[in-house]
């Protein structure tokens, strides 16, 4: 019996033809007891699924590529963000204060254009103390807070950020030498908190009624020692006004 299929019917109708790989594989798999046509089904199929593989692992690949673009992208964001410039109102607050402090007029303040910071040195305070010094709450509230809050008027995206520090408390040393209501028998990190509130007070005190004020207090911890040789000395009994800008989105 020909297993070849028909061509062209002479009545002039074409009746369904194979392809020459089916034809073949049809003519040299009957002899061995296989199924050629199925056989050729299966390697057609498997081509297919070697071409899926080939598109899926493209677009993974895309994908991770994307992705990491991506997470490249935030934190290249993320870094300029981080060092958002002051803006010129800022400093210029700073020059400001910079140039008092040349001429003696802020002997408790050290001012740090690069870093956009105002310090309240740390000889302001007493040990255990959170009370600022007459003198130094006066000269923070006459020279100082007027420059800021110019500053901030000027560029509402600017904020301060009040933080506050302490030495290394020890146990067993000399008895405090403050008043009662400044005595902190509290923890560094409380105790430098209430010192930041009392700068801010002083220094800022619309700007904080307005929201525009952040008071934290970090202690002595977290490698915030300003002087770490001398865990005791007052320099690290300091209070930083720190300027900062809100970035734009």
């Amino acid at each position: 019996m020909n297993n070849v299929p028909p061509g062209p019917t002479e009545a002039g109708v074409t009746a369904p033809t194979v392809g020459w790989p089916r034809l073949a594989m049809a003519m040299m798999g009957r002899p061995c007891g296989i199924d050629p046509l199925a056989m050729l089904d299966r390697l057609q199929s498997a081509a297919l699924s070697i071409f899926q593989m080939t598109v899926l692992t493209t677009l993974l690949s895309f994908s991770r590529t994307a992705f990491a673009a991506l997470v490249v992208l935030v934190l290249a964001t993320a870094g300029a963000q981080a060092k958002e410039p002051i803006g010129p109102e800022a400093h210029k607050a700073l020059a400001a204060l910079q140039q008092l402090a040349k001429q003696g007029a802020l002997p408790s303040v050290e001012v740090l254009p690069a870093h956009g910071i105002v310090r309240v040195q740390g000889a302001s305070f007493a040990r255990n103390s959170h009370c600022l010094p007459a003198p130094v709450q006066q000269e923070l509230a006459t020279l100082v807070a007027p420059v800021l809050e110019s500053a901030l008027n000027a560029d509402e995206r600017l904020s301060l950020k009040v933080i506050g520090y302490s030495d290394v408390y020890t146990p067993g040393g000399p008895p405090p030498t403050v008043d009662a209501d400044c005595l902190s028998i509290y923890a560094d990190e409380a105790l430098s908190a209430r010192r930041a509130s009392r700068v801010a007070r002083a220094a800022a005190a619309r700007a904080e009624k307005d929201g525009r004020v952040d008071s934290v207090g970090y202690g002595s911890g977290n490698n915030s020692l300003l002087v770490e040789a001398e865990p005791q000395s007052p320099r690290n009994r300091r209070v930083d006004i720190v300027l900062v800008r809100e970035p734009v989105y």
